[in-house]
């Protein structure tokens, strides 16, 4: 199964993972919601900048995103 690893587009600074993923594959441009709380009651919207793919790695992608334009101030 593919694990996805989301970076700060910035930084490089680890968000957040989504290990064992099954679904579709986040591309450039694709909006992605991060869920947190112990529930997931609090969610946050990203815009994909940038996917790698490792060839030595190839069930790891790492996304690189930023926090949408309307939700930069609240986080």
């Amino acid at each position: 199964m593919t694990q996805i690893h989301f970076r700060d587009s910035k930084t490089g600074e680890h968000i957040k993972d989504w290990p064992n993923w099954t679904g579709e594959i986040p591309q450039q441009r694709d909006m992605v919601v991060l869920h947190y709380g112990d529930a997931n009651e609090e969610e946050r919207c990203y815009v994909v900048l940038l996917r790698v793919i490792s060839g030595t790695l190839p069930d790891h992608i790492w996304i690189y995103i930023e926090p949408r334009k309307d939700e930069a101030n609240n986080v």
